[in-house]
């Protein structure tokens, strides 16, 4: 027994010995919505003094996900990491950081101050897209309207190489009607109206880089169309789309052309059935679509407060029903806090076989964006009840420590 207790001592002196030559170095890994004044306000820390330590050059004091920034070292300290925080941030401005410094004046131990900045909102996005379209010029007059919807889902989300891998599901609903008229060979007037509707579903895939985002959906659905001679089609789609953005140059502090856009999605057909009002089967017709856009965004200005307005201009080409497509457009992006709300574009379109051109109006509202900005609206300095109240949250460890013999 005597023995034994020895041996504890020894091993007790040795793991205090050990406890006060190494030194911890604390460390925060940054995700998307990140930014320094917030990271400075849950730690206590002057954000600028995070971007000295890490070389973080201003005057646009840019973060990207994925880059693991130091903190602090606790040296002096031996006391272990007990408890640990979680604190919401709601924007992915890094702007925002340059405006003021944040001061918390309340410092509690170091130690204590362990977090992982994380949007409630990142699983989830939602837009609502609608439009009308018009043809001007050539043989037939052709209108319409629509409006669409999509959902996703992201419950699963990892780090890879320095990159947000977020998996999931997404779900996709249309609906839209028209009117197309014309003359015939024997100078007969004439006109159909028509509706669609159509849904899809499937995995989705977001992944985040240092200054890209990709957004890929893959999925199956139907559609439906009919006209009013009660000819009707109904087609078993695979459906896909490809959403790319990069920021690199708004990043590198760059003003004209901030952003680009790539965009591409479509449609196949697996299974038509066509038939008419009583019944009979009918060919049916090619219902396939292609569609590739590329948009730039010119600038960015800046209307006050953390809204921001960006003119951008668009290019695009594709097949439409067995036809090959080309259009261009403009149009103008709405952001507050840095969150995309609004869009609006305006665009011709040629046909391959068609005479004239259609033009479309199109209008999308992005649902999470516009709950992102609300919410990074109410963010307010941290005081020191908000401290001690994140503090006694006793969250799961989410800091990353560097362990180094000093």
């Amino acid at each position: 027994m005597k023995r034994l207790s020895l041996l504890a001592m020894a091993i007790l002196l040795i793991f205090l010995s050990a406890s006060t030559v190494l030194a911890k170095d604390y460390f925060f890994v940054v995700e998307r919505g990140d930014c320094l004044s917030m990271i400075g306000q849950a730690f206590g820390l002057k954000w600028r003094e995070i971007a000295k330590a890490n070389n973080v050059k201003g005057p646009k004091y840019v973060i990207y996900p994925g880059q693991k920034l130091f903190l602090f070292s606790d040296k002096e300290s031996t006391t272990p990491v007990k408890e640990e925080i979680e604190v919401a941030t709601f924007t992915d401005t890094e702007e925002v950081v340059s405006e003021k410094e944040v001061v918390v004046t309340a410092k509690t131990d170091y130690t204590a101050k362990a977090s992982k900045l994380k949007s409630n909102f990142d699983w989830f996005d939602a837009y609502i897209n609608a439009g009308y379209y018009e043809a001007f010029g050539g043989d037939k007059e052709n209108h319409g309207q629509y409006i669409s919807g999509k959902l996703r889902l992201f419950p699963y989300q990892t780090m890879i190489d320095g990159k947000k891998v977020q998996v999931g599901i997404f779900g996709r609903y249309e609906v839209g009607e028209g009117s197309v008229s014309g003359i015939s060979n024997n100078g007969y007037s004439w006109s159909t109206d028509y509706d669609w509707r159509g849904f899809s579903v499937g995995p989705s895939l977001k992944v985040n880089g240092k200054d890209w985002e990709s957004i890929t959906d893959i999925g199956l659905g139907k559609s439906w169309s009919e006209n009013n001679k009660g000819i009707e089609q109904i087609d078993t789609i695979l459906y896909f789309s490809e959403f790319f953005s990069t920021d690199k140059r708004r990043i590198e502090g760059k003003e004209w052309f901030p952003r680009t856009e790539l965009f591409l999605s479509g449609s196949l057909s697996l299974d038509a059935e066509r038939h008419d009002s009583s019944g009979n089967e009918l060919k049916a017709d090619n219902k396939e679509k292609f569609d590739i856009t590329l948009l730039q965004e010119i600038y960015r200005f800046n209307m006050g407060g953390q809204t921001t307005i960006a003119p951008n201009f668009q290019i695009g080409t594709g097949v439409d029903t067995g036809h090959t497509i080309g259009k261009i457009g403009v149009g103008v992006k709405f952001r507050d806090y840095g969150h995309e709300i609004f869009a609006l574009s305006v665009g011709p379109k040629a046909k391959e076989g068609t005479s004239g051109l259609t033009w479309l109006v199109n209008a999308t509202v992005s649902i999470g964006g516009t709950i992102e900005a609300c919410r990074a609206s109410r963010i307010k300095s941290a005081t020191v009840d908000d401290i001690q109240a994140r503090l006694a949250k006793k969250s799961s460890p989410k800091l990353e420590f560097d362990f180094s013999e000093k």
